[in-house]
Formats: structure tokens, C-alpha cells, sequence
């Protein structure tokens, strides 16, 4: 039996069977072991919320419940394993959130997720009221932002298995301050983003080749030709 999506209120238990603790199968519910009590389901807000993040999360909480937006649960993307165990069962404002840790590869990462309609959907009417508001020089040049981007950077420096002037995307680049960093290092970089203010304004500021999309526009761009990756970057992505 399957809990309803999105913010979950009473006791976080109800409506999940009771299984192994520990094996995790593709499709199944999530259990009930996680690394920390307070990463349950149990519809507590680790946030203080405006009108509009209230409004945007109420929003997108009830397309969760009523099944506007689907679900998938596909193998890990690293080693093709289907044995997963509990990390998370809900993000800071109480949405449905599952991160789990492959048991094959120990890769972490979010299933069931968001399908591609879905986090279109979410992206581009409800994201950035829950986040962070509409973009604006502020937003777009953030100081964090480019931060993470420098700690990426080094991250990918540091592996020796990294070919100079390495192909660098980034799937929920944003408006690119993160992948910018990577340009003057001589990489070849393009980002994906389903916002098309942050990447119309993201281009403008940083020049970077920003493009309209997730991972279905990243195959489809391969597909035609575009030379594959040697390094994705996923960074605060649902």
C-alpha cells in the first residue's frame, strides 16, 4: 500500500507496509529506516514560509496528491542496481522527497522522482516561488552560486581522469553562475534548465550556452550529433 504524495500530516507511518527495513525495490514504498528521525514524512516545515512559498507549496503538493504529476522509479543511472536504502523520505518544507542510497554503487539520489513533464511543470510555475522568487541581477550573479561553482570545479580538477578541455553540462544549471566557472578553465560547458528567465538572463550575463530542458533534451541533443559529456553536474536539483 502506497501513501499519498506531498505534504503528510499525523503519523508519517500511515499507509506504508512494513518491510525489510534495509532492501529497497524499484516501485516499492519507502521504509521506515531512515539515518535521522527528523527526515521523516511528518509534514513538519523546516522553514518559515511567505504567502507565496505557502501558496506555490501548497500548489505543488496537491498536484503530488491528486496524481497531476507522475512518478517514475528507474534503476540507478551509475550501475543499473535496484536495491536502495532510506536516507530521506521528505525535503525542508515537508514535500514528498525520497533520496535513497544504491546498495550496488552507493550512488545517492532521489526515487521515485519527478517525471520529465512533471519537473517541467514544476519549474517553470512553481519552483522559484518556493525558492527564491522571480530573478534579477541579484539572483542570476548569486555570490553562493558562483561558490559552489569554484568547489565544482575543483572537485572535477582534482580527478586525473578528467581530459583537458573536458565537455562540462550541467542539468539545472540555472541562470550558469555555477557553470561559468568552469569556461575560463578551458572546458567546453553547456547547461540545461526548464526556467527560461534565469537561462535568457544567464546568457546575457555569462555568455554560456544555455539551453531549455533536462536530461531528455541532453539525449536528444547527443542524438543529433552533440559530443557526450565527460562530466554532468547536478547541483540543488529536485
Amino acid at each position: 500500500q502506497h501513501r499519498r504524495r506531498g505534504v503528510e500530516h499525523g503519523d508519517p507511518d500511515a499507509g506504508i507496509a512494513a518491510r525489510d527495513p534495509v532492501r529497497l525495490v524499484q516501485g516499492d514504498a519507502r521504509r521506515r529506516s531512515m539515518i535521522s528521525a527528523h527526515l521523516r514524512l511528518n509534514g513538519i516545515l523546516q522553514d518559515r514560509l511567505t504567502p507565496e512559498q505557502k501558496a506555490a507549496l501548497d500548489a505543488v503538493a496537491e498536484k503530488m496528491r491528486s496524481g497531476a504529476y507522475s512518478f517514475e522509479s528507474p534503476p540507478c543511472p551509475t550501475c543499473g542496481g535496484r536495491r536502495f536504502a532510506p536516507l530521506t523520505e521528505r525535503d525542508r518544507y515537508g514535500l514528498d522527497h525520497s533520496v535513497v542510497s544504491c546498495l550496488d554503487c552507493g550512488l545517492f539520489q532521489t526515487s521515485p522522482r519527478l517525471d520529465e513533464a512533471a519537473l517541467s511543470d514544476f519549474y517553470q510555475r512553481h519552483y522559484r516561488a518556493l525558492y527564491g522568487g522571480a530573478p534579477d541581477e541579484t539572483t542570476v550573479r548569486s555570490v553562493a552560486a558562483e561558490q559552489r561553482g569554484r568547489i565544482a570545479l575543483d572537485a572535477v580538477g582534482a580527478q586525473k581522469t578528467v581530459p583537458p578541455g573536458a565537455r562540462i553540462v550541467e542539468i539545472g544549471c540555472g541562470a550558469g553562475a555555477q557553470l561559468s566557472m568552469f569556461g575560463p578553465a578551458g572546458c567546453d560547458v553547456v547547461g540545461y534548465d526548464f526556467d527560461k528567465r534565469f537561462l535568457e538572463m544567464g546568457r546575457k550575463a555569462f555568455g554560456v550556452d544555455l539551453r531549455f530542458g533536462g536530461l531528455e533534451a541532453l539525449r536528444e541533443d547527443i542524438e543529433k550529433g552533440d559530443p557526450k559529456p565527460d562530466v554532468v553536474l547536478y547541483i540543488h536539483v529536485f
